[in-house]
């Protein structure tokens, strides 16, 4: 690494964000909305030793090119999950998972019987009242 560049990444280092950002829209042409200082210090040193060190092969540009258009890119969000729709579907995975089991053992023809409340689903399959244990 030339002496000038180790210098000026080790200034780098130093700045502040709103430095580094000003320094990046003088090193790129253009402002960033990036406020994480580490990347705008990786980001501006790569661009600062490129040139003194040497740039990716014209080879390497353009296979990355290459893989670039043959990438599969989403061109929206996935639909956000909401928390109550996931203990919605965790619980029916599991009360199926339960009848499975259950009907299996013994021959039930009741799958699929709604309960009213956990306790009730669980006095259906056998289960002890864990309350009346502790009391």
């Amino acid at each position: 690494m030339d002496l000038n560049v180790g210098k000026e990444v080790a200034a780098l280092k130093r700045m502040t964000v709103n430095e580094l950002r000003a320094k990046h829209a003088d090193v790129f042409g253009e402002e960033t909305n990036a406020r994480h200082k580490e990347w705008l210090v990786r980001r501006i040193a790569w661009r600062i030793q490129s040139p003194a060190e040497g740039d990716i092969s014209e080879r390497a540009r353009q296979r990355a090119s290459e893989l670039a258009n043959d990438a599969d890119l989403r061109t929206s969000a996935p639909k956000p999950v909401r928390p109550a729709q996931l203990a919605v579907e965790r619980t029916r995975t599991a009360t199926a998972e339960n009848h499975a089991r259950h009907s299996s053992r013994e021959g039930s023809s009741s799958i699929g019987t709604p309960h009213k409340t956990r306790s009730s689903a669980g006095k259906s399959a056998g289960q002890l009242e864990f309350n009346a244990a502790l009391a």
